[in-house]
């Protein structure tokens, strides 16, 4: 869902949030009218795959089959970033890794690495090389953020899918400074 977040004397930014959506959904509403067309923003923010990784697992009845949709999840996403360059050539795109996930049915932990360790490694790989490619597309991982130490913690990622408060608290610190530089332009 939309919502506007505006300070007195800010642009206004607008966050799009929609659970479970994969890199397809994302591309239909995009080619079907929610893409800003009269007023391009000046930086888009573009988180997405991690749900493509969980319907491949359950599609074929095995999370390690979500490795072999990696290269497929890395196309999408390279298919979408093409479409909001084309539609919005102005605009700056801050491309964000998947993050780490994980969770270890058995025990109930959220445990790294994981058979979805490859996947998202593999995807990630791909979406740092196409943000290479364009000066107007900025790469952002922070999978170093949410596994300090190598491991997924209870406090940054507790269901291993989802960041805690504190999970969204360093991604956000991470993603601020990008985003005011790139305002700034």
């Amino acid at each position: 869902m939309g919502t506007p977040s505006q300070s007195p004397g800010e642009e206004q930014r607008w966050v799009l949030l929609v659970p479970g959506d994969q890199t397809s959904h994302l591309m239909w509403r995009l080619e079907n009218g929610n893409l800003f067309v009269r007023s391009q923003p000046r930086v888009t923010v573009v988180l997405i795959g991690t749900n493509d990784l969980t319907a491949a697992a359950y599609t074929n009845g095995d999370l390690l089959s979500s490795t072999g949709a990696a290269q497929g999840i890395a196309s999408r996403a390279l298919d979408l970033l093409r479409f909001l360059r084309d539609n919005s050539p102005e605009s700056q795109v801050i491309l964000m890794s998947i993050l780490p996930r994980g969770l270890d049915t058995d025990s109930g932990r959220a445990v790294w690495p994981n058979p979805y360790t490859m996947s998202i490694s593999f995807v990630n790989a791909a979406l740092a090389q196409m943000s290479s490619q364009d000066s107007k597309v900025h790469f952002l991982n922070c999978t170093s953020l949410l596994l300090p130490d190598g491991q997924m913690h209870p406090n940054l990622m507790p269901d291993g899918l989802h960041p805690s408060a504190a999970g969204m608290d360093l991604i956000a610190r991470s993603l601020s400074p990008l985003i005011d530089q790139l305002m700034a332009q």
